[in-house]
């Protein structure tokens, strides 16, 4: 009796060990329907995202030789091409202080540099601004092993639009804005994130389904993420961090 009080317990401790150290894996499919640009027919892909998200960092992989982590409490976004073996740091919403600190380095006359980083910053503002729209609707639904709500998104920004249908659960457990900001988190480095984070936080979970269709330079490309997994379990050694060996930058430091 004794052993077997002893062994519950034990089994009791690893499991709440294993629960406090224990992150959420998340696994997508991801297709992007064929489509025509410049004349030229690009084929139909299909690809796998993975996204890990702990209580200090989140990461994820798009598939495509990309992964990007989050830190929140530098609330830095690191952005990693597998590919390139190449790192790069940026301080969120720092766009506008690392075009200042570039017009600082090359320009002795306090009084021009004043003047260019005003007119630099109407540039950015005018080229790059962006804004959302999001929108929660009545309609549910069971995706898979999750109850979903129905959102649409409304994303813009200069270089074109995506508008998006989202089916989203709150069965998951975490942290939805740092999720975000992992998929999303270059829109950081645009003038008005604040205003697109703002609308983000409507988003109250996680996305099950999202089918998307973008418009950029007369070319209209639909694309689909599928949840098929979450599970909780140890992330894998240095999932959020840049690889040994990788050339590594910060962007927007001061």
């Amino acid at each position: 009796m004794f052993r077997s009080a002893a062994y519950t317990l034990g089994i009791l401790f690893m499991a709440a060990f294993l629960s406090v150290h224990a992150d959420t894996y998340l696994k997508y499919k991801k297709t992007t329907d064929s489509y025509t640009v410049a004349g030229k027919t690009v084929p139909e892909t299909t690809g796998e995202a993975i996204a890990w998200v702990g209580s200090k960092q989140a990461s994820y992989e798009d598939g495509e030789g990309h992964r990007s982590i989050f830190t929140f409490a530098t609330k830095t976004l690191t952005v990693i091409d597998l590919n390139k073996k190449t790192g790069s740091t940026i301080k969120v919403d720092s766009m506008q202080s690392m075009i200042n600190k570039a017009i600082d380095d090359n320009m002795e006359d306090a009084e021009s540099a004043a003047a260019t980083k005003e007119m630099m910053q109407g540039m950015m503002g005018a080229m790059m601004k962006g804004s959302m729209t999001v929108t929660k609707t009545s309609e549910q639904r069971k995706i898979g092993a999750w109850k979903c709500t129905k959102y649409l998104v409304d994303l813009k920004i200069a270089m074109g639009s995506t508008k998006s249908e989202s089916w989203v659960t709150e069965q998951i457990k975490i942290n939805p804005a740092a999720f975000n900001m992992i998929k999303n988190g270059m829109l950081a480095l645009m003038p008005g994130f604040g205003d697109i984070a703002k609308e983000v936080e409507k988003i109250k979970g996680i996305p099950v389904k999202t089918v998307s269709t973008s418009q950029a330079m007369n070319t209209t490309i639909r694309s689909t993420e599928l949840l098929l997994e979450s599970a909780e379990k140890a992330a894998p050694k240095g999932i959020y961090s840049v690889p040994e060996g990788y050339k590594e930058q910060t962007i927007g430091s001061e």
